[in-house]
């Protein structure tokens, strides 16, 4: 068992010229482009804005640090970020397209579920599952991974609507951590906002940890998750 931090469970801290008129009786040169039916040139139409591709990030570096994760160990995890779109400065709705997120450690080739939803809540020290909207869902298949490990690409589409909060969740099945597991990547330069870690079957302070908090709350300040969002606006 990987015990890297103080916590009592199983914690591990582990983007012209003119052209004849056809249309004028008088055969003039026309100016202003193509004409109409009366021999009137229309406004030159406004263009819809172009879509910038953009990436959601919380986190100073994405660089996944050795022996910095926060799991439950045989037990199941979830860990999550919450995006309000105003901290990014998008006023309209947003098209998410993947998630990337830090693998510290894996072996047997662990799944891991990637799920995207909208969050009607104020994140503070936790969020509440209950004010989860799903919107979709995908697996990922992690090949090993040697502590600090790489960053994982997760394909996923969903559209977010204007000045909602794009929440995703990483879950992690309990497993038989002597032949399959995975500990999440987290760096620790900072970050603009809090993740969220839940585990129903671990225990800090004799608390089970069924409600998302975050890593600071219970001890492990330095595993800031690293989760990024990428998508058009």
């Amino acid at each position: 068992m990987r015990w890297l931090s103080a916590v009592a469970c199983a914690l591990v801290a582990c983007a012209s010229a003119g052209t004849d008129n056809p249309g004028n009786p008088d055969g003039n040169k026309g100016t202003d482009g193509p004409p109409t039916g009366d021999g009137m040139t229309p406004d030159a139409a406004a263009g819809p804005d172009a879509a910038v591709m953009m990436t959601l990030s919380q986190t100073t570096s994405n660089m996944n640090i050795a022996s910095n994760s926060v799991t439950c160990n045989a037990g199941e995890d979830s860990w999550y970020r919450v995006f309000p779109l105003a901290d990014f400065g998008i006023t309209g709705g947003f098209n998410v397209q993947s998630v990337t997120f830090g693998a510290q450690e894996a072996l047997g080739s662990p799944v891991v579920q990637v799920k995207i939803g909208t969050y009607s809540g104020t994140p503070g020290t936790t969020i509440s599952t209950a004010n989860i909207t799903p919107i979709n869902s995908t697996t990922v298949t992690i090949p090993n991974q040697t502590n600090p490990g790489t960053n994982i690409v997760a394909p996923i589409t969903g559209v977010i609507p204007a000045n909602g909060q794009l929440v995703v969740e990483l879950f992690k099945p309990g497993m038989n951590t002597s032949t399959v597991y995975f500990y999440v990547g987290a760096s620790n330069s900072g970050e603009t906002k809090p993740g969220y870690f839940r585990a129903p079957s671990c225990l800090y302070q004799n608390v089970s940890i069924a409600t998302p908090t975050t890593p600071g709350s219970i001890g492990v300040p330095t595993a800031q998750l690293n989760i990024t969002v990428t998508g058009v606006r």
